[in-house]
């Protein structure tokens, strides 16, 4: 019996792992959501508190993290997913952590910052935002995201991730090297597990249940209500309609590089080295080696790329090709193979599209524009004649984190401030 067990370590662990998740889950969550929620409170596990401000920072990291990881919008059905996901990983944290603390498990934050800097894991990888125009993982690009303030709910969602993996780790390698079970331990742990009873139990409704109201009295509600009267004021709240204006290249933008794009094509017919503009111009890493991308088969590079490259004769100008990285311009130097074999040996000049300074500038002239109009005319005019749409918070509270904002202090200050009706400057 033992041999067989030994045999099979590796799955015994990872049902152990499993089986240990479900048991805390169950057994330690068990009535941690009974009684009053506190204001700012949206549950409580085995009487740890989540707070409103953990939930929405939680589930504003994991839009992140999904947003890095497609470019595709997320659908109704899939916010609805990702509210339940993360409401269940607060409440498995809460569990685990204990168990963390029980039995003396810990990922330390200099481990975590050394896995998220040299070793991303595979969802970081395989995404195609890390991926340069070859295909390949582009570790700098990788790192600049990763060191870029604008990316920090990313960032965090990473972190979060990476903590869990080496977690796991350790807890496999923690019951991977525990001493072997002897015969008797194991008969005795299967007897354990596996023995059951009969119980029968009759379920009563509480609202079938009569209360006699008479037993409490006035004098006995009102002293209780004066004891407790701190637990039930709310504090301020503030109703909040706001309108986004997108950091995002603009039209001319696109324009723009598309021009540079096609004139380097020009100068290229005309005769101009390729290898030499490609170190001039290419925002790519392979522009170093005058844009050389060495063969590579399909499904290598993005489809446009990989279509306009495969497509083309052995000596062939292509582009300007645009694709999500930006207007490519190939040179296929060789070919070579049939069929699923088939390679194109090429180089490539890929110009960005880039958002402007004076992109920026329009930007913030719009909005200011339509800070004007609202305090003039009002909101809702102001997103008609400006065509944005307007969103709302509700329950803002002072000092608070503030869904889609964070902690801005001087926007919760102006908040709570100024009166019902006021325009806010514009914050970023």
């Amino acid at each position: 019996m033992m041999t067989a067990l030994r045999k099979n370590m590796k799955t015994v662990l990872w049902i152990l792992v499993f089986a240990f998740i479900a048991t805390i889950i169950f057994s330690w969550g068990m009535g941690g959501f009974s009684g009053p929620i506190e204001p700012g409170i949206v549950g409580k596990v085995d009487k740890v508190k989540i707070t409103q401000e953990q939930y929405e920072t939680a589930l504003q990291n994991r839009i992140a993290l999904e947003r890095q990881n497609s470019d595709e919008p997320i659908s109704d059905a899939k916010m609805r997913q990702i509210r339940n996901e993360v409401w269940n990983g607060l409440v498995n944290q809460v569990l685990l952590d204990k168990w963390r603390r029980k039995i003396g498990i810990v990922v330390t934050d200099d481990e975590v910052a050394f896995t998220v800097q040299n070793f991303p894991p595979p969802s970081v990888t395989k995404n195609p935002n890390f991926l340069d125009s070859t295909g390949a993982f582009d570790m700098n690009l990788y790192r600049q995201i990763i060191a870029d303030p604008q990316n920090v709910n990313f960032v965090i969602a990473l972190e979060n991730n990476v903590r869990e993996s080496l977690f796991q780790q350790k807890m496999v390698q923690r019951i991977s090297s525990a001493g072997h079970v002897s015969e008797p331990e194991a008969r005795d742990e299967f007897f354990r597990s596996n023995s059951t009873a009969v119980a029968s139990y009759v379920l009563v409704a509480a609202r079938n249940m009569e209360v006699d109201s008479s037993a409490v009295s006035e004098e006995e509600l009102r002293r209780l209500y004066d004891e407790r009267r701190e637990e039930f004021r709310l504090p301020e709240e503030r109703t909040v309609e706001y309108v986004l204006f997108p950091d995002e290249p603009s039209r001319e933008d696109s324009l723009d590089a598309l021009r540079l794009a096609e004139e380097l094509m020009e100068r290229i017919k005309g005769g101009e080295d390729f290898e030499e503009l490609a170190k001039e111009y290419s925002d790519d890493n392979s522009a170093a080696k005058g844009g050389d991308l060495g063969w590579f088969g399909r499904g290598r590079m993005v489809p446009p790329f990989e279509e306009a490259a495969f497509g083309a004769a052995k000596g062939a100008l292509v582009g300007p090709v645009l694709s999500r990285f930006g207007y490519h311009i190939i040179r296929v130097d060789d070919r070579r193979g049939k069929g699923e074999a088939e390679e194109v040996k090429a180089r490539h000049i890929l110009i960005k599209i880039k958002r402007s300074p004076e992109t920026l500038d329009e930007m913030r002239t719009r909005a200011e524009g339509f800070r004007d109009e609202a305090d003039e005319n009002g909101f809702e005019n102001a997103a008609r004649v400006y065509n944005v749409v307007r969103d709302t918070l509700k329950n803002v509270r002072h000092g608070a984190f503030i869904p889609r904002f964070g902690r801005n202090q001087a926007a919760s200050d102006f908040l709570f401030k100024r009166p019902k009706g006021s325009v806010s400057p514009i914050y970023s």
